[in-house]
């Protein structure tokens, strides 16, 4: 995980594999190849992709 951010996750069952903060969101890529993207709304706040 990058400076500064946390994991509320068990890693051994993580899908995640990489995150990337580039300021204004956040994606996180799978081990498959997938990603998500999450926008900052406000210092500390993201909102999820649309499920």
């Amino acid at each position: 995980m990058p400076p500064g951010w946390s994991l509320l996750a068990n890693p051994a069952t993580a899908q995640w594999v990489h995150a990337d903060d580039e300021g204004s969101e956040v994606v996180l890529q799978g081990a498959s190849g997938q990603t998500a993207m999450f926008t900052r709304t406000a210092p500390g706040y993201y909102q999820a992709p649309p499920a």
